[in-house]
């Protein structure tokens, strides 16, 4: 169950996230706390190296996701099936912010991003259950 709720916590922050930048009407006011953030947190970049490739943050965001979802169905069939999705709910969301922000536009090196992101976070499940299988022998025996 908390994991479900952490895959759903991790969609909804990638959504606000996706459409924020700068966005028109309620989703502005969040835009500007990020800014403003995001500003006091480039302080500390100074001190902590943090990547600022939009490339790596769409990967990171959708490999959690998908990681995530992927864990609380537990199965192959449904991995693949969350792995779909996540995809499809990527490039819903870039059209989205074409759609619905000033500044956003749909791209395409962000919806191959979120490709990646997908691929690694059904990878890194498919590791995870692997070894959970391996161990699970291991502890029977």
């Amino acid at each position: 169950m908390a994991v479900a709720l952490g895959g759903l916590g991790a969609l909804a922050v990638t959504a606000v996230l996706m459409l924020a930048d700068r966005a028109p009407g309620a989703l502005r006011r969040l835009s500007d706390r990020i800014d403003v953030s995001a500003t006091e947190a480039g302080r500390l970049t100074e001190l902590v190296p943090v990547s600022r490739s939009d490339t790596e943050v769409h990967i990171a965001v959708w490999c959690v996701v998908t990681l995530l979802f992927a864990f609380v169905v537990w199965s192959w069939w449904g991995a693949a099936l969350v792995g779909v999705a996540a995809f499809g709910l990527s490039v819903a969301v870039e059209i989205a912010q074409r759609v619905l922000t000033d500044t956003r536009d749909f791209q395409r090196s962000d919806v191959v991003a979120n490709a990646v992101g997908v691929v690694l976070g059904l990878g890194l499940f498919a590791c995870g259950r692997v070894v959970w299988w391996a161990w699970c022998r291991l502890r029977a025996h």
